[in-house]
This record gives C-alpha cells, sequence and structure tokens, in this order.
C-alpha cells in the first residue's frame, strides 16, 4: 500500500475520502490505519497545520470514530477527546458557513450526552438540530435525529410515542437512497414491532 504523505493539500483530500469510506463502513482498523500519520488516537489530535476546511473533517471523522470505538471498547477517555473533536469541527464547519454538517455534527454529540445519561444536553442539542432539518425532511441527518428519538422512547417504554415517529418518517426513509438509514430505521422499527407483540 502507499504510503499517505501530507505533502499537499490533495494528500488531504485523498485521505478524508478514504476516511469517509472507512467511517461508512464502520472498519476501526481502517480508520486507525488512515489516521495514524496524523495522530495517534489515545491523545487529543491537533489538526491546526491544515486548512479549515480540511480540519473540519479531519475533526468530524476523528470525532465520530472515537465516540464509536470508545463506545465499544468501553473506554470512556476516548468518548471524551470524542466530543472535543466535534466541538472543534462543529466551529470549523460554522467558520466555513456550512451549516448542514454544523448542525450534524451537533447531533453526533448529542448522541454522546445520551450515551453518557446527560439526558438534558442530548435534547438541547438534539432538537436545535432538528429545527434545522425541519424542511430537508429526506435529509439523511434528520432521518437519523428521528431514528435516535425512536430509540430513546423505546428505552423510556414509551412505544406509543416510538411508533408515532416510526409512521411520521416511514414514507420519508422510503424516499431515502441512504442504506444506511434505511438499516437502522428497519432495526429499531422491528424491535418496536417485537416489543408490541410482548403485549398482545
Amino acid at each position: 500500500m502507499k504510503k499517505f504523505s501530507a505533502s499537499t493539500s490533495a494528500d488531504i483530500d485523498t485521505l478524508i475520502e478514504d476516511l469517509q469510506d472507512a467511517q461508512f463502513c464502520r472498519d476501526f482498523n481502517r480508520t486507525v490505519e488512515l489516521f495514524s500519520p496524523l495522530w495517534d488516537i489515545f491523545v487529543p489530535p491537533d489538526f491546526s497545520r491544515f486548512e479549515t476546511h480540511q480540519r473540519a473533517r479531519l475533526f468530524h471523522f476523528a470525532g465520530d470514530f472515537l465516540l464509536e470505538y470508545g463506545k465499544a471498547k468501553s473506554l470512556p477517555e476516548l468518548i471524551a477527546n470524542g466530543k472535543d473533536c466535534l466541538t472543534n469541527a462543529i466551529e470549523c464547519y460554522f467558520a466555513i458557513e456550512n451549516i448542514d454538517r454544523t448542525f450534524e455534527c451537533q447531533m453526533l454529540l448529542a448522541f454522546a450526552y445520551a450515551y453518557e445519561g446527560s439526558v438534558n444536553e442530548y435534547h438541547d442539542l438534539l432538537d436545535e438540530a432538528e429545527q434545522h432539518f425541519q424542511h430537508f425532511q429526506t435529509n439523511p441527518v434528520y432521518l437519523q435525529i428521528q431514528i435516535s428519538f425512536i430509540m430513546i422512547a423505546n428505552r423510556q417504554n414509551d412505544l406509543k410515542k416510538a411508533l408515532s415517529v416510526i409512521n411520521k418518517i416511514e414514507p420519508l426513509v422510503g424516499q431515502c437512497s441512504d442504506l444506511k438509514i434505511k438499516t437502522m430505521f428497519y432495526s429499531q422499527t422491528g424491535a418496536i414491532y417485537r416489543r408490541l407483540e410482548q403485549y398482545e
């Protein structure tokens, strides 16, 4: 495999594309490998030498990775670093006026707070992100937010609310081409219907 070189802006853009593919597949090993020339995942990253739009993407992918990897390995210090990365990504995206990405990272940050049990912070962040995407309801970020509401309602044993969200977004999911979103939706929907059968 060709060794990564950070000598040009194009090299970083290529790295970002590769990271996007690895993150989509949730390939932890590949993500660590791709990041390794730039960053040791067990320390907070420093991407200050890169352009703002590149920093935004690098912090975004680093934060998303650290949250998922930290949860999978039960390493709360990585989750904390992941939250910091997402906060940095939000600042960078906001600086370049990429509002959609800003709220996408805010959604991920909300999930981190939910995992830690900070329900109020979770709802505050997610409600603001939902409001932004209200007029773009087939956007994968909006649908992921709604799916998270199904998950939370399930945890709180509020199956009526979960069904309400399912019925609201099922036609929208059908219009979405994102396979990850479809998989998440039908997985959560199946969990709700299985629980409902227990009460029949």
